[in-house]
C-alpha cells in the first residue's frame, strides 16, 4: 500500500512538472519580455545579435546610407516616389544584388537630401547572421531557437511592419527596439528577412 501511494505521488509530481514546463514554454516570450523591459527601460540590448553584428555581416561599419553607398556603390535599380497622403515624405527604394534598402528622404536646412534607412531586406541566401547562421533557407525552428531570449513582436505590432514589408510572418525585437522580421515559405523556411530601425514604426 505504501509503495502504491509513493508511485501515485511520483506520477502526480511528474504531471505537475510537465504542466509547469509547458506553461513556461508557451508564455516564455511574455515573461522574458517583461524582465528585459524592466532591465532596459531606455533602450534594449539584443540577446542574439546587435546592430553591429548585422552591419558586420554586410561588411559595413553602420547600417546607414553613407556606409552602404561606400561599400556597395550605386544600386542596380532605384525608385523614388512622393507619398500621396503626405507630400513632405519622400521615399527611395534601392535594389542591390544581396539586399534591398528603403529610405525616407528629407531636405536639410541647406537644401540637401538626407536619407534615413527604414527597412533593409535580405535577398541573398549567402548572407548569414549570428552564431546559428540565420538567413534565407533557415528553418522556423532555427530562427526561434536563435531569438529565444529576444522579445517576440505581437501580431498586432507586426501590422505596422507589414506596411513596408508585406507578408511578414514573425518578428523579434533587436537592439534599441529595432525589429528583425521574417517571411517563411510553405515549408517553414525563411524566404526573406529584414531589419527595421526603431525610429520608423
Amino acid at each position: 500500500m505504501h509503495i502504491k501511494r509513493k508511485k501515485i505521488f511520483l506520477i502526480m509530481l511528474g504531471v505537475v512538472l510537465v504542466c509547469v514546463f509547458a506553461f513556461f514554454f508557451v508564455t516564455r516570450h511574455y515573461f522574458i519580455g517583461l524582465i528585459l523591459d524592466h532591465v532596459n527601460q531606455s533602450g534594449r540590448d539584443a540577446v542574439y545579435l546587435s546592430d553591429e553584428g548585422y552591419a558586420n555581416a554586410l561588411g559595413v561599419d553602420d547600417l546607414d546610407d553613407e556606409d552602404i553607398l561606400e561599400k556597395y556603390g550605386e544600386p542596380d535599380n532605384q525608385e523614388y516616389w512622393v507619398s500621396e497622403s503626405n507630400p513632405d515624405v519622400n521615399s527611395l527604394a534601392c535594389v542591390y544584388p544581396n539586399f534591398n534598402v528603403l529610405y525616407v528622404v528629407s531636405k536639410t536646412t541647406n537644401g540637401e537630401n538626407k536619407y534615413y534607412l527604414t527597412l533593409l531586406t535580405i535577398t541573398d541566401e549567402n548572407l548569414r547572421f549570428g552564431k546559428l547562421n540565420i538567413g534565407i533557407g533557415s528553418s522556423r525552428l532555427a530562427v526561434r531557437l536563435a531569438y529565444l531570449l529576444d522579445k517576440k513582436i505581437s501580431k498586432d505590432e507586426l501590422a505596422y511592419s507589414a506596411r513596408d514589408y508585406p507578408g511578414v510572418d514573425e518578428g523579434f525585437y533587436g537592439e534599441d527596439w529595432c525589429r528583425i522580421l521574417f517571411c517563411y515559405d510553405e515549408n517553414g523556411k525563411v524566404e526573406s528577412m529584414a531589419y527595421e530601425p526603431s525610429a520608423f514604426w
